[in-house]
């Protein structure tokens, strides 16, 4: 008995050993796990911006260093000093698995005066106050211990470490087992006040949505928590006032979960919707629509997309009819106000939409003026027009008077005299329509901030040029297939409104780095209902999938031998068939070329006369297919896309000179062309599209030989005829030949073959703009009146001026001044872009690309050794060696790789290069 005993005592004691060593081992995970993960919340004041919560901070900082993003990123001086610093840690790996391998960290960001920003930082604690202060000063070899090296504030030590070169404050601290610190000193004061305020005000009970909606993320390695109500306060830090203040107004707290791909970095998370001063709140019953389909009606020069969609209209109305009474109370007034003075039923309105409305936002020109488009998808686009056409002329001073309208094209256009409907109708994020016209098509109706706006989407969407073109659709990468707010930002095209927003100090940073800019492509921000009442995230920034920006050594890609030297510069043309780009030039044998994008002979057409003009493509038979049509010496020819040429073609006349340039107008967009041909000795000839030639133009003579081809402009219910001599006479014409009064403008100097008719609102507000042959850049409105001179030359005088327009029509265009072997070039304003040395003084040919301001390319060659280098506008060097030409170049930009296709003629060669940007 006593022995079974003694065994049941030996059994009591090995389970209770058994139980105490379980305990203790679970004791020591538990403090473990709470040593190492036990997380920051209590100390991150709630006034942060946003906090990023990465765990295993070592792995996550080795991916994104190893990311082509970072390789862009660590040239610029503040995030190249982060580079070398993490290096350090690298060659010292205990310290750095002390400090950050393996381990849950916090950063928090903190708007910290009206153009600056700082970051607090908080790394598990693990070493005594001397260790980390030793690990700091051999990680950090610029830093030195202040003088003072501690201080107390509400009780805690707070350590100081002074960085010697650039004169900055580290200041740290040990709370809740936690090393954090700034150099920032003030915001370690906000930690200590937040942790001694025992969880009454840290970032975690101020924003308890975002750890709600935790469950319905990725469990990324990388969080990011973002606090919506300080988004206008942390855009401010970089830009004034803009567009993108919407976004604080648009969603309730984010959090977001980092996904690192080969092309973009994407978060992709949710909003608890739980403040209803949230647009997405009120859209959360109301189911998404699909975004790729408005692809084909976006223009393909837009810089900004803003959509909103949901797929009943009827409850959409309601829904933001709430939102604005909330958020936009004046905005609601000002809409129930029209109403009441048009007899407008906004909801009858609403009822006939299909849940859809965009804002598309074009680059800006040259004068700072952008295209504005709102898109409305409606189920009766026409019915929904007559309303709207109804309610203007309720408005309308007298019954008598009439709404303004022109067909332009299957489109019918209409100005309403209601400023700032979209925005009324649609929201805040539709604004910028002081002129308001509106056409309908099958799909959408479409509101224009200007006629010619609407003109221009109506020619981009008939040419194919669109957001759904194949070299767009990065656009869209990593985009949800169903939204309900969308923003897509293209970077390159937005730079110009980007800069005009920009803080001083802000800007004058992305100038310097301008090409690390350039190398993300597109930003995107999406939000999508759930079942569940929350909004999933998505935030896109892409960028290219290269890693270097190029070694300004440009690859030669193909080259084709035409057997004859190339008479002139290779152009690109448009395919019909799928949008592909391709060549066509002649070669000094008088033989016609067409060349695909990848070098494949396509034809060779012997003209037995040299080409005299640009190529011009035109849709002759309205057919929906292109052709080339171009003059020689004596003749204007048509040739179709296999090289055939079309019937009724040449078209010869008794031109009584040598034929040198060809307009092509097509005044109402129905394919009724007429061709205006100019002569050497100053006549111009305007024919149908039979050949004939018309009344008043045959010939019209003007007193010296043309300097562009013949313009066409209509200003509403004028039709306009632009022509510049280049002897300085700027004329303006009817369409019957004769002049409007004020004109002929006669200079009295001579003027560079480059011209440029700027839109108005009226008549007398449209411009013509021309460059001196002395450097005076001038303005002519269309009363024959000079209204503005920029000089673009000093007092020295002298000096060689060339006027470079975008030949993509964008309006955009520099000014360049070469004096000796220095190219200078300016902007508006006579602002300066660059200066550039030569390799000697003899006269340059310099052309301008029009890729997007923050993408535009100067092309420089010299004539005389035979040798093209490119730049930007900013005067960074894009090509150390030279692409071997005398001739001018083409050249097009492929967006997403940020790779610049050059075409040249070198001898008797058709090449093709590669330059990075």
């Amino acid at each position: 008995m006593n022995g079974i005993w003694e065994q049941y005592k030996r059994l009591i004691i090995a389970i209770l050993i058994g139980v105490l060593v379980f305990g203790l081992v679970q004791s020591a995970y538990y403090l473990l796990d709470k040593y190492r993960n036990h997380p920051a919340w209590p100390l991150i004041p709630a006034g942060a911006v946003a906090v990023f919560e990465i765990r295993d901070a070592g792995t996550q900082w080795r991916n994104i260093r190893n990311s082509a993003a970072w390789e862009q990123l660590r040239q610029v001086p503040f995030f190249s000093r982060i580079h070398q610093q993490a290096a350090r840690l690298d060659s010292a790996v205990a310290d750095y698995s002390l400090l950050i391998n393996e381990q849950t960290i916090y950063v928090s960001l903190h708007v910290t005066a009206k153009n600056d920003f700082d970051a607090v930082f908080y790394i598990p604690a693990e070493s005594s106050t001397e260790d980390v202060l030793q690990k700091l000063q051999r990680l950090f070899v610029d830093f030195q211990p202040m003088p003072r090296e501690t201080r107390v504030y509400q009780g805690e030590n707070l350590y100081e470490l002074m960085d010697k070169t650039h004169s900055r404050v580290f200041t740290f601290l040990l709370a809740d087992d936690y090393w954090v610190g700034s150099f920032t000193p003030y915001l370690i004061e906000d930690v200590v006040r937040t942790y001694n305020s025992l969880g009454r005000n840290n970032f975690q009970s101020a924003h308890a949505s975002l750890f709600t909606a935790r469950q319905l993320v990725a469990d990324t390695p990388v969080r990011l928590y973002v606090n919506s109500q300080k988004l206008k306060e942390w855009i401010g830090v970089f830009a004034e006032a803009s567009d993108m203040d919407m976004l604080a107004h648009l969603t309730d707290d984010v959090l977001l979960g980092l996904e690192i791909e080969k092309n973009r970095l994407r978060w992709v998370g949710a909003t608890a919707n739980e403040r209803e001063n949230q647009l997405t709140y009120f859209l959360k019953d109301n189911p998404p629509l699909p975004l790729r389909p408005i692809a084909g009606r976006i223009p393909g020069e837009t810089a900004y997309l803003y959509r909103l969609a949901a797929a009943d209209g009827g409850l959409l109305y309601r829904q933001l009819r709430k939102y604005w009474s909330v958020h936009q109370p004046l905005l609601l007034d000002a809409m129930d106000s029209l109403a009441d003075k048009s007899n407008l039923d906004t909801e009858a309105f609403y009822q006939l939409l299909s849940g859809e409305m965009a804002l598309a936002v074009s680059e800006l020109s040259a004068e700072g003026m952008a295209d504005r488009w709102a898109l409305v998808a409606a189920k009766d686009t026409r019915k929904a027009l007559r309303i709207l056409e109804q309610a203007a002329k309720e408005i309308l001073p007298t019954p008598k008077d009439t709404l303004f309208n022109e067909r332009y094209g299957k489109l019918r256009i209409v100005q309403l005299p209601l400023p700032e409907l979209p925005k009324l109708l649609f929201g805040e994020g539709f604004g910028g329509f002081r002129q308001v016209f509106a056409a309908a098509n099958e799909q959408h109706l479409i509101f224009g901030n200007s006629l010619a706006a609407i003109k221009r989407y109506a020619d981009d969407i008939d040419r194919g040029n669109t957001w759904a073109l194949p070299e767009k659709q990065y656009l869209f990468d990593g985009m949800d297939s169903a939204s309900h707010v969308s923003l897509i930002v293209n970077h390159k095209r937005n730079w110009s409104r980007q800069q005009n927003y920009l803080n001083p100090e802000t800007e004058k940073r992305a100038i310097a780095y301008l090409r690390r800019w350039l190398f993300f492509t597109h930003f995107g921000l999406e939000l999508n209902g759930k079942p569940q009442g929350h909004f999933a995230a998505r935030v896109v920034l892409g960028h290219s999938d290269r890693k270097n920006t190029g070694s300004g050594e440009p690859v030669k890609l193909w080259e084709v031998n035409v057997g004859s030297p190339l008479r002139e510069q290779p152009q690109l043309v448009i395919n019909h068939n799928d949008r592909s780009v391709e060549l066509i030039f002649q070669d000094q044998n008088n033989n016609l070329h067409l060349v695909s994008a990848n070098g494949k002979k396509l034809w060779s057409l012997p003209m037995g006369a040299a080409i005299t003009s640009n190529y011009s493509q035109i849709d002759y038979l309205n057919n929906g297919k292109l052709q080339y049509l171009f003059t020689t010496t004596h003749a204007v020819y048509l040739i179709d896309r296999l090289g055939r040429v079309v019937s009724g073609f040449p078209i010869k006349h008794d031109w009584g000179g040598v034929l040198d340039q060809l307009g092509v107008i097509d005044y109402d967009n129905t394919k009724d062309y007429r061709f205006a041909v100019s002569t050497n000795n100053g006549d111009i000839f305007l024919l149908n599209k039979s050949g004939q030639l018309l009344q008043g133009w045959a010939p019209r003579k003007i007193s010296g030989t043309a300097a562009v081809p013949l313009m066409h402009v209509r200003t509403q219910s004028k039709d306009c005829m632009v022509a510049v001599q280049e002897d300085g006479g700027v004329m303006l014409m009817k369409r019957n030949g004769e002049s409007y009064s004020g004109f002929p403008v006669l200079l009295q100097k001579r003027v560079y073959p480059a011209a440029l008719v700027e839109p108005g609102t009226d008549f007398a507000a449209y411009c013509v703009r021309v460059l001196t042959e002395n450097g005076e850049l001038l303005k002519i409105n269309f009363n024959g009146q000079i209204v503005a001179r920029e000089q673009y030359y000093d007092d020295a005088g002298g000096g060689y001026f060339t006027f470079c327009t975008d030949r993509s029509g964008s309006g955009r265009w520099i000014v360049t001044r070469q004096v000796n072997n220095v190219l200078t070039g300016s902007g508006i304003n006579g602002k300066w872009l660059f200066r550039i040395l030569l390799a000697d003084d003899s006269p340059h040919l310099v052309q301008f690309f029009g890729f997007g301001a923050g993408a535009d390319v100067v092309a420089v060659t010299n004539t005389k050794i035979g040798a093209c280098k490119l730049y930007l506008t900013n005067g960074d060097l894009l090509t150390r060696e030279a692409i071997p030409t005398r001739l001018p170049v083409s050249v097009r930009l492929n967006e997403q790789k940020q790779i610049l296709q050059v075409f040249v003629g070198n001898q008797n060669k058709l090449q093709a290069w590669e330059v990075a940007l």
